[in-house]
């Protein structure tokens, strides 16, 4: 009969093994674009999703062509890096402006809107 501390142990075996069986580079050739409600264009660099098994991290790619905006929305934090373009952010009902090489945080839940 196992029990919570071997199932941690075995949880972290089996965790192990799937690292080392994980691809390391993603492809821009490889991406998968979709359309959702919130962004033009989107798609998954680094996640679950696409084969690397992070521990809930991930990584996307957006496109926002220029004149449109993201809907209103919220969810855990964020990390968004420009790599072209310029435009705004509303965060929290703040206006925080960026432009190309800009790096913005979105803190949990805050709710953020994106316009190019």
């Amino acid at each position: 009969m196992t029990n919570f501390y071997d199932e941690w142990l075995k949880a972290g075996k089996d965790a192990e093994a799937e690292v080392q069986s994980a691809p390391v580079a993603a492809r821009g050739r490889d991406l998968k674009w979709i359309e959702t409600p919130q962004d033009a264009k989107v798609a998954m660099i680094i996640g679950r999703q696409v084969g690397f098994p992070t521990q809930g991290g991930s990584l996307l790619k957006a496109e926002i062509p220029t004149g449109w905006h993201t809907g209103k929305h919220r969810h855990g934090e964020e990390a968004v890096h420009i790599l072209s373009g310029s435009g705004f952010a509303m965060v929290d009902g703040r206006r925080y402006d960026w432009r190309s090489g800009t790096t913005l945080h979105i803190p949990y839940m805050a709710e953020h809107q994106f316009f190019n």
